[in-house]
């Protein structure tokens, strides 16, 4: 199976829906990828994954269900703010 930090969000959300994955393992492998990763890319400074923990843990309904995002800001570069995985 692919690792759900490639998939789109269609198919990460499929693959909750048919049981074949959790947002727990969903949220694990993308900190996996990150933390292979970012030591190159410095793509963030702050991931908080404690916070993103939490949220997974909590019954969610919508469109982004259990789809991991993250949002950068390359516009405030002098004050960044603490990325909050939601």
């Amino acid at each position: 199976m692919i690792p759900t930090n490639y998939l789109t969000a269609t198919d990460t959300q499929a693959l909750l829906a048919n049981g074949k994955t959790t947002i727990e393992q969903i949220l694990q492998e993308h900190r996996n990828r990150y933390e292979e990763r970012d030591h190159e890319v410095k793509a963030w400074v702050c991931v908080d994954y404690q916070a993103a923990a939490v949220s997974a843990s909590k019954t969610a309904e919508g469109p982004l269900e259990g789809v991991v995002i993250g949002i950068k800001d390359i516009i405030s570069a002098f004050q960044p703010e603490c990325l909050r995985l939601l």
